[in-house]
């Protein structure tokens, strides 16, 4: 939230392509470009549900058998931020994807964004330590576009790029919708909660945090 526009102004300069809405990308400069963008993702994680999969509700997600629909029907909430313990793939060199936040898009379909595990970069060598500082944890890997009423084509062909991370996401918002994993609200810690209260003026909602359903 602090430092969004700077960072994916850099991104921008450096040739990473970012999906963006018309408006966004007609802004002739790229530091306009980029503030859209940030403000954009800021909008979608402060008014976002959080979500935890633990490892026995990632191992229902990644088996469970997926309905093709429209996307909207299917995700657990507008916004959502979720983190995976066990993660749905690895990029090349062994990062995790770690993270997805989603939300509405402009043409009432869904807007999808990936994150990597910044500490693994680094404890790879990927990456300098001071990544951290900059980036935090998680680190923005690429953007996804749903248009309304359609399923991810990429679902159908194992070796495309995005297969893992797009079965760890349907697969997730599958079990939540069929009940094969248990939701438990946890309140969040003392200390998050002053830090988003501070720190980002938000008020930090608790967390939805599922494991393997026992019914």
């Amino acid at each position: 939230m602090t430092n969004a526009a700077d960072v994916w102004a850099s991104m921008l300069g450096q040739g990473v392509h970012f999906l963006m809405p018309p408006k966004a990308a007609a802004l002739p400069r790229l530091g306009d470009r980029a503030a859209a963008l940030a403000d954009a993702e800021r909008e979608r994680l402060a008014t976002g549900d959080l979500f935890y999969f633990d490892a026995a509700a990632c191992d229902a997600a990644g088996c469970v058998e997926q309905r093709h629909q429209g996307v909207e029907h299917l995700v657990p909430s507008a916004a959502g931020f979720l983190v995976w313990e066990k993660p749905p793939m690895y990029l090349r060199g062994g990062v995790p994807i770690r993270a997805v936040s989603w939300g509405v898009a402009y043409d009432g379909g869904t807007w999808v964004a990936w994150w990597s595990d910044t500490l693994a970069a680094v404890q790879l060598r990927q990456l300098p330590p001071a990544v951290l500082t900059v980036n935090g944890l998680l680190m923005y890997h690429k953007e996804t576009h749903f248009h309304p009423q359609s399923w991810p084509a990429q679902l159908g062909d194992s070796d495309h790029p995005e297969y893992g991370m797009l079965r760890g996401l349907l697969g997730a918002w599958t079990v939540i919708d069929t009940g094969a994993v248990e939701e438990k609200l946890l309140p969040p810690l003392c200390r998050v909660r002053k830090v988003a209260r501070w720190q980002l003026q938000v008020e930090a909602p608790p967390v939805r945090s599922f494991t393997r359903s026992h019914r």
